[in-house]
């Protein structure tokens, strides 16, 4: 239902009653202020019920336009007539010429023309002034409704540039973590590469060393310990196969981005073959070696990537030990297994432990390479590849003795 605002009505009813008020003052009816007080009250009343009249035609019934003007005409004409005769009794609007004093139909004739002459001042100022309102309620309601469909775009929009953000956020993470997975892939690979360099040169030296002696002993003639240095040499090769096939295994690993597989080890069966990889070694430096690990002892781990620990321990007790002993042991602390891998030695080079702390890192192998660096590479792998099978790698230089300690923790996802 439209809104009705009876203040342009008042305003042209005070309008039209004072209009009046001269002509009524210049024909002597101001002698008589009683009446014209009450007429005048009479006329304003009369203008004002026009006008909400002709309001309540145009706004509340459903016709045609000509048919609400028409309608406001008469029902002004109509007014005009009931507001005079039911006011005569008490004032009189025509003091001069009393309407009672002429025929009824005349009377109501000339009071219907009043009506008339008032309604065309008042019908048409409140159809235009109501045609004018509903011109800028139309517009009031046009510009909301460009506003409102502003706002919902301006909300999908928002929506969309969200979505798109927090997807572009999730690819930016991605490629983070996918760059970083790189970074560190290629970091661990760098160093297996320097791994194989630095672990496969021990053992390649004494086949030259064996190579030679052989080639020495079939020069003159000796055949039976040419034969001897022989099968000592088919062992090494051997040994060093079975080392190079579980880096490779790692290397899938790393860049297959792989989970590692954990299976039941025999310890001490593991631990021989690595030994038989250095015996020639050891035998060639006068060391003594001391295995202390029982039979039947199993651990849970990944078999070639703790071949490859137990095969860089075991290489940088060789490295740096001479007419020394070299212990591997097993011993439990609490309800952990700890595996002791311990070497006599006169000197480590600093190098080492500098560079196992510094490993962590990565920036510190982004550096221009070192002439020292490989020293130490062998123990990064092994740390590196300790936290990769959740065993804890300490290592330590004490009166003369370097001690590994490798502590396993609860195996997970065991195979058995």
């Amino acid at each position: 239902m439209n809104k009705y605002n009876p203040s342009l009505g008042l305003l042209i009813a005070t309008l039209l009653t004072t209009a009046l008020l001269p002509v009524r003052l210049s024909e002597g009816q101001g002698k008589d202020l009683y009446n014209l007080t009450g007429s005048e009250l009479v006329i304003w009343l009369m203008c004002f019920t026009c006008w909400c009249a002709t309001y309540f035609i145009q706004l509340q019934l459903k016709l045609r336009k000509w048919q609400k003007i028409a309608l406001s005409l008469v029902l002004c004409a109509v007014l005009s007539n009931l507001f005079y005769y039911s006011s005569n009794p008490f004032f009189e609007d025509y003091p001069l010429t009393p309407m009672r004093l002429y025929p009824l139909a005349f009377a109501t004739l000339r009071l219907s023309l009043r009506g008339l002459l008032m309604g065309l001042i008042i019908v048409p100022i409140a159809f235009l002034f109501e045609n004018e309102r509903q011109l800028h309620k139309a517009e009031l309601d046009a510009e909301r409704h460009r506003i409102k469909v502003s706002q919902e775009q301006n909300r999908l929009l928002e929506s969309i540039v969200s979505e798109r953000t927090k997807t572009l956020e999730n690819t930016l993470s991605a490629l983070r973590e996918s760059e970083s997975k790189l970074d560190n892939q290629v970091y661990m690979l760098s160093r297996l590469v320097a791994s194989v360099t630095h672990d496969v040169s021990s053992p390649l030296k004494y086949v030259i060393i064996v190579a030679n002696k052989i080639n020495q002993f079939l020069e003159t003639g000796r055949s039976s310990e040419a034969g001897q240095y022989s099968r000592e040499l088919h062992k090494t090769l051997i040994s060093m196969s079975a080392f190079m096939n579980n880096l490779l295994e790692f290397t899938k690993t790393q860049v297959r981005n792989e989970s590692i597989q954990i299976t039941k080890v025999k310890l001490q069966t593991l631990i021989s073959e690595k030994v038989r990889l250095f015996d020639g070694i050891i035998s060639q430096k006068n060391n003594q070696l001391f295995v202390d690990i029982d039979n039947d002892l199993i651990i849970y781990t990944n078999y070639n990537l703790f071949a490859v620990i137990l095969h860089n321990l075991l290489d940088n007790a060789t490295r740096y030990t001479e007419d020394g002993t070299i212990s591997i042991k097993m011993e439990t602390t609490g309800a952990k297994l700890v595996l002791f891998i311990e070497n006599s030695v006169n000197t480590i080079p600093e190098t080492i432990f500098n560079n196992l702390e510094n490993s962590a890192n990565l920036q510190y192998w982004q550096k221009k390479p070192d002439p020292n660096e490989n020293q130490g590479i062998g123990l990064i792998l092994v740390r590196n590849i300790c936290a990769l099978l959740d065993i804890d790698f300490l290592i330590e230089l004490k009166s003369g003795v370097a001690a590994a300690r490798l502590i396993f923790n609860e195996p997970k996802n065991s195979v058995v």
